[in-house]
């Protein structure tokens, strides 16, 4: 995989799933999603 294909997007601090102010939110909040295309 060429580097120039990969994108990288970090959206936890501006759209975050669940609130901050917990423990539990902040867990779901530090996720990862993958996504692959083929050409």
């Amino acid at each position: 995989m060429k580097e120039e294909n990969i994108k990288l997007q970090g959206l936890g601090s501006t759209e975050p799933v669940a609130s901050n102010d917990t423990t539990a939110g902040r867990t779901e909040n530090r996720r990862v999603s993958i996504v692959m295309i083929a050409d």
